[in-house]
C-alpha cells in the first residue's frame, strides 16, 4: 500500500525474544534500488517481556504475531496511537 503521496517504501517486521515488534522503513527505497537508509518508526510490545516471537505473518491489514503458546493480530497501519497521530 503507497503512502497517502503516492510513494511505496519497503517495510521490514522485527519480532524481539521479549515480546515486541520493531517497524523500520528503508527512507530510500522510493528513489533507489540499491540505497539504505533504515529508520525505526515503531516498537510495539504485542506479548509479554518474558515471551519470544517465534513468527509475523502479513494477512490482509493485519500482523499476525506467533509465539509457542500465544496469536495476536495487530494493524499494519497504526496511525492513531498516543505517539502516531497520522498515516504521513
Amino acid at each position: 500500500m503507497p503512502t497517502p503521496d503516492g510513494r511505496a517504501y519497503d517495510v521490514l517486521f522485527v519480532g524481539t525474544d521479549e515480546g515486541k515488534v520493531v517497524k523500520a522503513v528503508n527512507a530510500a527505497s522510493f528513489e533507489s534500488d540499491d540505497q539504505v537508509e533504515s529508520i525505526i518508526v515503531e516498537e510495539m510490545e504485542v506479548l509479554p517481556p518474558s515471551v519470544p516471537i517465534k513468527n509475523l505473518y502479513v494477512v490482509h491489514n493485519q500482523l499476525v504475531v506467533l509465539s509457542d503458546d500465544e496469536i495476536q493480530a495487530v494493524p499494519l497501519q497504526r496511525c492513531a496511537s498516543d505517539r502516531i497521530t497520522t498515516c504521513r
